[in-house]
């Protein structure tokens, strides 16, 4: 995995940590990601093994994607089960919310989308007001929505690095979410991870 790619998901992992500390406080407002992924009304859907997709307008999953984000999860199982960690550990326990305008980022070529620059203003990583995250994990199940992991839309085109990259980036996304139900302590002191601190967290 590239420098840039292992960035990404840091600073995406980040903003989901930020969100849940300020959810905590009342009256916060949820970062942008959870507002998007309330106001999708596309829920239809699900992958073959059972992940519920909720698809945001303008965007969509072919089956090979959805095959791709069902193996993603299916290896980081795996890998929980081997560590001893017992949930969430069936597909139909998460939720992939798929968001458009999603671009491709300028280093890596990794499917992104946008998240507001917040911390991240007048930094390496701040493109303008705001960064680009290839995934990031939204929601845990004590939230009514589940556990929810956003993905950008991929656009369609199948190609096998991009098949291996979005799987990838759901196994990550995964194990934020079984360490939050596994290893609570573990979970906080991964939850935020800089440059060389990056997945495979287990």
């Amino acid at each position: 995995m590239t420098q840039a790619i292992v960035i990404i998901i840091c600073l995406a992992t980040l903003a989901v940590v930020v969100w849940y500390l300020r959810k905590k406080k009342i009256g916060a407002k949820p970062n942008d990601t959870a507002s998007r992924v309330r106001r999708i009304k596309n829920r239809g859907r699900t992958t073959r093994g059972g992940v519920k997709l909720w698809i945001e307008d303008g965007a969509d999953v072919t089956a090979a994607e959805s095959d791709a984000i069902d193996n993603g999860l299916r290896e980081v199982f795996s890998r929980a089960l081997a560590r001893g960690y017992d949930r969430p550990l069936n597909l139909t326990d998460y939720t992939v919310a798929i968001l458009a305008d999603s671009q491709r980022a300028p280093q890596s070529g990794v499917w992104s989308y946008k998240l507001p620059a917040g911390v991240y203003a007048g930094t390496e990583w701040d493109l303008g007001g705001y960064i680009l995250a290839a995934g990031e994990t939204v929601f845990y199940s004590n939230d009514p929505e589940g556990n929810l992991i956003a993905l950008p839309y991929h656009h369609g085109t199948n190609m096998i690095d991009d098949l291996a990259n979005l799987s990838r980036v759901a196994a990550y996304e995964g194990e934020h979410i079984i360490l939050f139900h596994c290893d609570y302590t573990l979970w906080q002191s991964t939850a935020v991870h800089g440059v060389g601190q990056g997945h495979p967290l287990f």
